[in-house]
Order: C-alpha cells, then sequence, then structure tokens
C-alpha cells in the first residue's frame, strides 16, 4: 500500500515576535521567497498584514489559532491561505496549506499528534501546554503594546479612507465650480474687450487723451482676464479627465511658424528678437493641431514675459532620432532650482517677473504638460539662474503620417 502523499503547504518555526527561524516546510510553487529570516507578516499581501499581526497575537493570548485566511501572492497570483499556529516553549509553530483540510493534515504531519479536527487540536493543545494563563511581564506588556497600536493603525486606515473619499468629492466639487464660473465670466468679459476695442478704433477721434488711455487699461486687463479664464476652463477639462485629442494630419512647422507671427507683437515691445531655427524636412504629424498650438503659445507667450528687454529667443525644431523636438530658449532671469520641481504642478507654475501687469493662473505648464502627456510625449525643463531657460518637448515621430 503506497504510503500517504503529504499535503502541500507550509510549516515553520517562528520567534515570538514573527521572524522565521526555521522553515520546516515549503512544498508550495511560487512561494520560494519564504524562508529562513523573513518576517510573518511581510510574507503575505499588504492588505493581510494587519491580519496577520491578529494572527500572532490569537496564537500568543490563546496557545492556538484555528484557520485564519491569509492572503499570500504565490507565482504571480493572489492566492488565499489557511493557518493554524500553535505556541510552546515561546516558540511558534505555524502551518499554511491551501484549502482547511490540507492545513490540518500539515499540522497532523508536523506535530504528530493525531489531530483529526479543530475541537481534537484544541484538547492536544491543553494537554501539552497546560492551562490557559494571563500573560504578564515584559512579553504580556509587549503584545498587548502591539495590539494597541495595531487597532490604532487600524482606526487611522478607516479614517483615512473615509478623508479620501470626502477628499475625492471636494475635489469634484472645485472641478465643477470653476468650470460654471470660468463659463459664465467668459461672455461678459468677451463683450468688454469687443465694445473697448470699438470705441478704440470707432471713437478716439472724439475722445480725449486721458479717455483713450482708460480704454487701452480697460482693454489689457480684459485680455488678461479672458486668458484667466480660459486657463481655469482647460484646468477644469484635465482634472475631470475629460481632455481628448482630436489627432488628424497637421504641419508641425507651420504650427510653429504661426506661433512666432502671432507673438511677435509682444517680443516687439520688450525689443526682443524671435529666432527661428526650424528643421523644413520634417513629415506630417498625427496630433491635435489645436492643443499643440496651445502649448506652443504657452511656451513662447512665457518666453517672452519672463525675459529681460532687448534679448533675444531662440524657438527650434529638430529631429533626434524618434521624435520631433521642439525647443524655447530664452535669455531671462532663469528658474532657482527649488522652483523647478513644482513648476509643471497646478497653479504652482507661476514665475516671478518684474512687471505687475504680467499676471497668470499659473496653470499653463501644467495644462501643457497634461497635453504633450496625451500626445504620447515629453516636456522637461533646464535653467540656470541669471542665464534663462530651456523648455523641450519632444513628440513621437512614430506617430506621425508618413
Amino acid at each position: 500500500m503506497c504510503p500517504k502523499k503529504r499535503p502541500e503547504g507550509l510549516a515553520f518555526i517562528c520567534e515570538d515576535t514573527g521572524k522565521i527561524v526555521e522553515v520546516i516546510a515549503n512544498s508550495l510553487s511560487g512561494a520560494e521567497f519564504i524562508e529562513r529570516d523573513s518576517l510573518f507578516p511581510a510574507i503575505v499581501d499588504r492588505e493581510s498584514m494587519g491580519k496577520a499581526l491578529s494572527f500572532l497575537l490569537d496564537i500568543r493570548r490563546n496557545r492556538l489559532a484555528s484557520d485564519w485566511e491569509l492572503n499570500i501572492t504565490l507565482g504571480g497570483k493572489t492566492r488565499t491561505m489557511h493557518f493554524y499556529g500553535l505556541l510552546e516553549d515561546n516558540k511558534l509553530l505555524i502551518v499554511g496549506a491551501l484549502n482547511n483540510s490540507s492545513a490540518l493534515r500539515l499540522l497532523e504531519n508536523t506535530t504528530k499528534t493525531g489531530v483529526k479536527d479543530v475541537e481534537g487540536m484544541g484538547d492536544v493543545v491543553r494537554e501539552r501546554s497546560g492551562p490557559l494563563q494571563a500573560e504578564t511581564g515584559v512579553e504580556g506588556l509587549y503584545w498587548d503594546e502591539l495590539s494597541r497600536l495595531y487597532n490604532e493603525l487600524s482606526n487611522l486606515q478607516r479614517e483615512s479612507a473615509k478623508q479620501n473619499v470626502e477628499l475625492k468629492r471636494l475635489n469634484e466639487l472645485k472641478n465643477q465650480f470653476l468650470g460654471t464660473a470660468a463659463h459664465d465670466l467668459r461672455n461678459p468679459i468677451w463683450m468688454i474687450r469687443l465694445y473697448s476695442q470699438f470705441l478704440l478704433e470707432d471713437a478716439s477721434s472724439v475722445l480725449n487723451e486721458e479717455q483713450v488711455e482708460f480704454l487701452n487699461i480697460i482693454q489689457s486687463h480684459s485680455e488678461n482676464m479672458q486668458q484667466l479664464v480660459d486657463s481655469y476652463l482647460d484646468y477644469s477639462t484635465v482634472e475631470s479627465g475629460k481632455l481628448k485629442l482630436e489627432r488628424k494630419p497637421s504641419d508641425l512647422l507651420a504650427l510653429i511658424k504661426n506661433n512666432i507671427h502671432m507673438n511677435q507683437p509682444l517680443a516687439a515691445k520688450k525689443q526682443i528678437e524671435l529666432l527661428p531655427v526650424l528643421d523644413e524636412h520634417l513629415p506630417p504629424m498625427n496630433i491635435d493641431p489645436l492643443k499643440i498650438d496651445q502649448v506652443l503659445n504657452n511656451l513662447i507667450s512665457n518666453a517672452i514675459r519672463f525675459s529681460l528687454p532687448q534679448t533675444r529667443i531662440e524657438v527650434s525644431l529638430r529631429r533626434s532620432q524618434d521624435e520631433a523636438v521642439i525647443t524655447v530658449k530664452d535669455e531671462g532671469v532663469g528658474i532657482p532650482e527649488e522652483k523647478r520641481a513644482a513648476l509643471f504642478d497646478p497653479f504652482e507654475g507661476e514665475r516671478e517677473t518684474k512687471d505687475r501687469d504680467e499676471r497668470s493662473a499659473g496653470l499653463g505648464l501644467f495644462i501643457a504638460r497634461k497635453i504633450v502627456d496625451e500626445h504620447g510625449g515629453r516636456i522637461w525643463l533646464e535653467s540656470e539662474v541669471g542665464e534663462g531657460s530651456t523648455f523641450h518637448v519632444a513628440l513621437l515621430i512614430e506617430n506621425s503620417l508618413k
């Protein structure tokens, strides 16, 4: 008659701290990581760590823990295992298997006590360990403190989960409010711009110099307000996950040239030269031209805003292996190292400028990064204080139409 096959599972001896000092059996595929000096709570999944600590506490306090279900990752798959534990001479015997009957058989083979079921195992533990004694001294205090800390951790995790849900709700409300407020403000601001422009063009002959100056101030500030409102609308779209690309064959070279032309008047006010250095041989790109145009306008207009008068800004387009790389290099004040990491974060992208009229919501670079990311590209910065800043945008040419 063939001998009864040994059940597959785990069996090991632990110190009372949960540190494995001897692996008696390990016949589970994918469990090779369980070895001497491992901590028992560390071999289970993160979600089961707290439960593993409670399992150890149960063994310590009752000298016996029966059929605890803990999750372990074996061969890349999460499996639920059944664990039993015994306490003897301040050592913990722990066995586990993929089902309850196998775990009991493995415990029987390991202890050689003839355990057949849970009730019988309780009798064996009482016979081997004597009457249950209340834990006292340093060991008892240790486990009481561990239990208290675990309970506090569980409470903190529950409170953190509640706060995360509330933060998500508040963030959604914030995005909804920003989107609604910006949308409602857009039309009135547009009307202010329209009428101030009309008065400047058609009624300036009957206005005195002071009145014309007032209209120019209204025109300038209304344009700035519209840019802020557009930034809030874009931010609301990005944060709500509604940013969608409308890709089509687009001439990236033409987009850059047009942006340089559109920003020429702004540069001329500060006597800044916009210098194009462009590769004329790139293929049409499968991109969202409006979104990439928004990125280009942000980088070029920012370079003008933060450049010193009578300097120059180089706008280049070149091919680098499988990428089309756009570079905007200015001769401005530069960006301190401690501020660079947060430059692409929402409401953190604002830089210092000497001109009080040059304001923004600090959202332009955040939105630009999201647009570039959505295209599968990269955006990054190089800067030295006093020597200017260089922004790079790389778009994969493999997404282009050849």
